[in-house]
């Protein structure tokens, strides 16, 4: 799919924000994507983006000066963030195999979750 191809709102996920913020593979292409978007994410996204960058002090990738000036712009990210739907999260954690969304051969947000926070 190419990036003109991706819809005008998208579910955002922490990987995809880190890559605004830090300089990794994929960096260049998650930038084009979030150009000119409606980008959604849920709650879920500050804790998981926190934690992703806790990790890469804890191993020495990055310094905790780093960490926090990504945060902090990761923060000034045009991002509508939406609370999750109770009832769509009790209905997904029902079903027996959930229902996730693929990307190439990496896993995104859930697809219930996408649609409670696209509705």
């Amino acid at each position: 799919m190419r990036v003109d191809e991706i819809p005008a709102c998208i579910v955002v996920d922490a990987r995809l924000g880190l890559k605004w913020v830090l300089e990794e593979e994929g960096s260049a292409c998650a930038t084009a994507l979030a150009e000119g978007r409606e980008l959604i994410t849920s709650a879920l996204f500050w804790p998981e983006a926190a934690n992703a960058m806790a990790t890469r002090v804890r191993r020495g990738d990055m310094t905790r000066v780093e960490a926090d000036d990504a945060f902090r712009d990761l923060q000034s990210a045009p991002l509508q963030t939406r609370r999750l739907d109770v009832d769509a999260v009790q209905a997904a954690l029902c079903r027996p195999r959930p229902a996730v969304a693929r990307h190439r051969s990496r896993i995104t947000l859930p697809l219930w979750m996408q649609r409670s926070l696209l509705q």
